[in-house]
């Protein structure tokens, strides 16, 4: 279990070394290591969009007096060196609640306005001024507001929604567990289904899969989750799942083209808490059931241990993210090579490319059909990894595409802030109040 890690300016090439593994002064093995390292970063600002439930209370209760600055700054560093957004999806408060500044220059690209709206005067007091905060720092594009999971309250959820629109022009409007449905286009600015699984209100069916580019389209974004449920074969984070589901995940996602992962609860903990420090962890046996305690679910609500300490499925799960990013790397390589004079020189290479970004049936046939060979998805990887060397070699360099990166960014933003702007003269309307004039409403941003 040894993690290897590059640094984003570390230069290409191979590298060898050894570890040595002791115990108690006496060497008991050497293994060889050897790293390559592709000529390439993946984008320090994250594309893919993470989000879920930190429960700060649990780190004050596992570290008693010990849960200082520093440690606080532990898991900080700990979440987002795992593409994690230390976000607090079912909170009344903006997060992250701290560190705001310092997550988003490090990449971060979520902000909660409210993890738990519920429309009261007293909320929308604080929310405007959590709003001029999040304008302040540049994140408008980055910041929405979480109105309703698993709930099929559609009348509610439309008069929450057009409340956001006209009172925080530019937020989006947040449902976990939903599909677009005719109930709510017009109303939802991220749609947020489970992965497959039974339920009729809040999971996305193998066959309804066209509802991703359909929202896209409309300048929404899509992101899915795994819980409780969906049930083996379907991938999921659980203990019980093969340890690959947790990487392939995002392959899957990758290949529907799902541009965010919600995970309800990183630290359920409290199973394993006693006030009796001799009941408690680490001098008693950790208790790995999960919220729904009684169904085999163990680790479900539960990616890493106090500390913070991480898990073979957490880590997974970040190679999963990078996996997913690294796809895009190689689309924005296609884009750069489409810009060229002379495209058609670069017709083979394209074509290979374009292949590789569909996702092998191989690896991925669909939500519950995908490799359980370990050594197949990292031949895969190492392929993806190759790929995109071969297209940074013919483009020469990273400039061109930082640039296609860039052209798609503005592109998703332009299209995004258009959909917005519809709504929000949508809701003033219905509300009967002014709504921002064209001027007004592109010095947002």
């Amino acid at each position: 279990y040894v993690r290897v890690r590059t640094r984003p300016d570390t230069p290409a090439g191979t590298y060898r070394g050894k570890i040595v593994i002791s115990a108690e002064a006496r060497q008991l093995t050497e293994l060889a290591l050897e790293v390559s390292v592709w000529p390439y970063a993946i984008p320090r600002r994250w594309n893919f969009h993470t989000m879920g439930q930190f429960i700060w209370e649990n780190v004050g209760r596992f570290h008693g007096q010990e849960a200082n600055e520093e440690l606080y700054q532990r898991y900080y560093d700990f979440l987002l060196e795992h593409r994690f957004s230390p976000i607090e999806q079912y909170r009344r408060n903006l997060s992250p609640r701290m560190k705001l500044e310092e997550c988003l220059r490090r990449g971060m690209n979520t902000v909660y306005l409210s993890g738990n709206f519920n429309a009261t005067a007293a909320e929308m007091e604080q929310l405007k001024k959590d709003y001029e905060t999040v304008k302040r720092l540049g994140a408008l594009d980055y910041a929405l507001i979480y109105i309703g999971d698993e709930t099929d309250k559609w009348d509610e959820m439309r008069q929450r929604a057009g409340l956001i629109h006209a009172r925080l022009p530019g937020v989006m409007v947040m449902i976990g567990g939903s599909v677009p449905r005719p109930e709510l286009l017009g109303h939802i600015d991220i749609y947020d289904p489970q992965v497959g699984g039974r339920s009729k209100v809040y999971s996305l069916q193998q066959e309804d899969t066209r509802l991703i580019a359909e929202s896209q389209q409309r300048g929404e974004e899509f992101y899915w989750y795994v819980a409780a449920g969906p049930e083996y074969p379907h991938p999921n984070v659980q203990v019980e799942h093969p340890l690959i589901a947790s990487r392939v995940l995002f392959w899957m996602t990758w290949k529907y083209g799902v541009t965010g992962f919600e995970y309800y609860c990183y630290n359920i903990w409290e199973r394993n808490y006693s006030r009796d420090p001799a009941r408690r962890y680490p001098n008693v046996r950790w208790q790995a059931d999960g919220w729904s305690r009684g169904w085999p679910t163990n680790g479900d609500g539960m990616l890493f241990y106090p500390g913070p300490i991480s898990s073979l499925r957490f880590e997974a799960i970040r190679d999963g993210i990078e996996d997913w990013e690294s796809h895009q790397v190689l689309s924005d390589g296609v884009e750069a090579l489409r810009r060229r004079e002379n495209p058609g020189r670069d017709a083979a290479l394209i074509a290979r490319a374009e292949a590789m970004l569909k996702v092998r049936d191989e690896i991925v046939a669909g939500f519950n059909k995908y490799t359980f060979d370990p050594g197949r998805l990292l031949a895969e990887r190492q392929a993806l990894g190759d790929l995109i060397t071969e297209v940074v070699r013919v483009l020469g360099n990273a400039d061109e595409l930082e640039k296609a990166a860039a052209a798609r960014i503005g592109r998703q933003a332009a299209l995004r802030r258009a959909m917005l702007r519809e709504r929000h003269v949508q809701a003033c309307r219905i509300l009967n109040v002014e709504p921002l004039s064209q001027a007004a409403w592109n010095a947002l941003w």
